[in-house]
């Protein structure tokens, strides 16, 4: 079976620019940039660009790792009870009204 590494890592490279530039308010990297793109870019778009990038890499070590310590391929977060108590931290905060605060 053969890696798709350099694949996906292209693809990566691809994604993150267009994730940057596409949305409600299309930038076009081609044009002047204006003090409103600029805003929209730095302060809104590569922050959740670069957190979805760290999560991401995290929860894939993990997963990793989890596979690895109990040497199943198959492991999932429901072998320890992540997922259940991950749905009744969400139900409490539904619940106690936390959600709603933001």
């Amino acid at each position: 079976m053969t890696r798709p590494i350099p694949l996906l890592i292209i693809l990566l490279a691809l994604a993150v620019p267009l994730s940057l530039l596409a949305g409600r308010v299309w930038i076009d990297p081609f044009a002047p940039s204006t003090a409103n793109a600029m805003t929209i870019l730095i302060d809104l778009r590569l922050p959740r660009a670069v957190l979805a990038l760290v999560l991401g890499a995290g929860l894939g070590t993990a997963g990793a790792a989890m596979q690895g310590y109990l040497r199943n391929p198959l492991a999932d977060p429901g072998l320890f009870g992540i997922a259940p108590g991950a749905a009744l931290g969400a139900v409490l905060s539904f619940w106690t009204g936390l959600a709603a605060q933001g």
